[in-house]
């Protein structure tokens, strides 16, 4: 009688493959698949672990090719269940996936900020000097970064952004600080090189005059951050578009396309083909006939500090969009609210699908095969977005522009110093020594 045939374990069968071959297939693999082919094997999870091929493959993956390929969104929700602490998801809108899980105390005093390449950021929610916290939702690895410096006495809010430099290869961590009076004086940036233990934070020596619009995530386009601005009340200065370069650190404003009604319009922005979108809601202008039209940003070239600086947006799409004023209610969960604002966003999808919500609506727009025009075109698909549990205890919001990698964050982490580490022992030691019962005591 023939004895049935043993099944190899996929552990075993992975050791028979050369460890070379496998090496490349991972490099290959979008990080997404990558990660999920190696979970039935420890061998595998260690090869994808293992440092160099994670680098290899963010040189490859993270930073995009040409036209900006194979973005993805992720979806950001917290939730808040009475007592017990709250709980950070992220998913995966292109696939529909759950990626990873935050609890504990990031997830309750920390709020997704931007996404850059396979990271997203999360700032402190409560203080512009806790550390901020870098994730990659692929691998579900987290990274407190070193603390900003304290904030001037006249700052009231900030805001953290992480940018990437494909130029040359390094992360940089900003922080903007707001002052309290909208004065025009202008505003403090402070910025970090992750994994530079010997420049540390340092502050930008020009102050610039914005207000950031906290419902628009900022944006990062080919080395560029872009951050929608508001309005500087008694100076009478319309939004801007704040562009700051990572490599140099230098940056400037400009004038948004329409400055003159830009004041009654909502503003998001995106990464459309590689290229910086200004996605110009006109409803607050026409409200019988909202539309919504897609400015491209032209090419820049060095920025100079300057501000306001004018320049020839190119309109790509314009839209009608239907506003169901009954339904708005559906969608009170989003962090918009927070801040007073309908809840909206704009992404671009793998490449080719133009996504915009406004309230409880999702737009969408294969923008493959059709050609541009300045006349309104129609809209492909509409889909309502479910009901939003309680805005007390549940918040989301979408983030475009993400671009899976098996990079880990720990690779951005500052080496460990030696001499805090003596000092914490040595302190302990002493402390130990102090609290040892004596001799006499024993007796």
């Amino acid at each position: 009688m023939r004895r049935p045939r043993r099944r190899e374990s996929p552990e075993a069968s992975s050791r028979h493959i050369p460890t070379e071959m496998v090496r490349e297939i991972l490099l290959k693999l979008p990080a997404r698949d990558a990660v999920r082919s190696s979970c039935p094997s420890k061998h595998l999870r260690g090869l994808v672990k293992d440092p160099p091929i994670p680098n290899l493959h963010a040189a490859e993956h993270a930073v995009p090719s040409p036209g900006g390929r194979g973005a993805d969104a992720l979806l950001v929700t917290v939730n808040s269940v009475p007592g017990t602490s709250l709980d950070t998801s992220i998913y995966s809108v292109t696939s529909s996936k759950h990626m990873c899980r935050l609890a504990g105390s990031t997830a309750m005093s920390h709020l997704a900020t931007n996404v850059c390449n396979g990271f997203i950021l999360f700032g402190p929610a409560a203080s512009g000097v806790a550390p901020a916290v870098l994730c990659n939702p692929a691998t579900g690895e987290t990274l407190a970064l070193p603390a900003a410096p304290p904030l001037e006495d006249d700052m009231e809010r900030y805001l953290f952004l992480l940018g990437f430099s494909p130029s040359t290869g390094e992360y940089k961590l900003f922080r903007l600080s707001f002052l309290k009076t909208l004065d025009g004086r202008g505003n403090y940036v402070d910025v970090y090189t992750l994994g530079d233990s010997r420049r540390g934070w340092r502050k930008h020596p020009h102050l610039v005059p914005f207000r950031h619009l906290y419902a628009v995530p900022p944006v990062l386009v080919d080395g560029k951050l872009y951050v929608v601005t508001g309005q500087i009340q008694l100076t009478g200065e319309p939004e801007g578009i704040l562009v700051i370069d990572v490599a140099s650190e230098t940056h400037c404003t400009y004038r948004p396309p329409d400055v003159y009604i830009m004041g009654n319009t909502l503003l998001d922005g995106l990464d459309l083909h590689g290229q910086f979108c200004l996605a110009v809601n006109y409803m607050l202008v026409s409200p019988s006939h909202p539309k919504v039209k897609f400015w491209v940003m032209p090419q820049l070239g060095r920025l100079d500090g300057r501000n306001h600086k004018r320049l020839n947006w190119e309109l790509r799409y314009t839209f009608y969009v239907d506003v169901d004023h009954g339904r708005r209610k559906a969608s009170q969960g989003a962090w918009f609210c927070h801040y007073k604002q309908q809840p909206r966003a704009a992404w671009l999808d793998q490449d080719e699908t133009l996504c915009y919500m406004l309230d409880d609506c999702l737009y969408k727009y294969n923008t493959r095969g059709h050609s541009r025009t300045d006349d309104s075109l129609a809209w492909h698909e509409k889909v309502h977005l479910p009901t939003t549990p309680s805005p007390s205890n549940r918040w989301w919001n979408i983030y475009g522009g993400y671009r899976p990698s098996l990079l880990s964050p720990l690779a951005l982490a500052l080496p460990p110093s030696q001499d805090v580490e003596d000092n914490d022992e040595r302190f302990e030691d002493d402390m130990l020594r102090a609290l040892r019962p004596s001799k006499s005591e024993l007796r």
